[in-house]
């Protein structure tokens, strides 16, 4: 009889509200997965230093300009890394109107892609 390992689901990004939430879990289950995964290994991947990661990670903003290192690194394709993009515009807006703006963009597109994926 073979025995079937508790494999840990990567997290969808989609189930998502706070992309440094996503990016804590993501990191944890691919750590469970392979033991030498690292903040470095992790930071490579996505195009930055490994102390811009945990800065992120601990609330420092992920850049406009780093964001698509990170879809990258994630490994998030399409429409994937349209709604990671998205989610941390809303996580970041400053101010009432900013975050207005940027959660409505968000919902709107979460509502289309439910719309289309029921």
């Amino acid at each position: 009889m073979a025995l079937i390992r508790n494999v840990p689901a990567i997290p969808k990004v989609m189930d998502y509200a706070d992309y440094r939430r996503f990016l804590k879990d993501y990191y944890e289950a691919r750590k469970r997965l392979d033991p030498a995964f690292s903040y470095g290994s992790f930071a490579k991947r996505a195009g930055v230093s490994r102390s811009h990661l945990v800065g992120v990670l601990h609330g420092k903003n992920l850049s406009t300009s780093s964001m698509g290192g990170y879809v990258k690194g994630l490994g998030l394709e399409g429409r994937q890394g349209e709604y990671f993009e998205l989610l941390v515009r809303a996580n970041q807006a400053s101010g009432p109107a900013a975050r207005r703006i940027a959660t409505g963009a968000l919902r709107r597109w979460l509502d289309e892609w439910r719309r289309v994926n029921p």
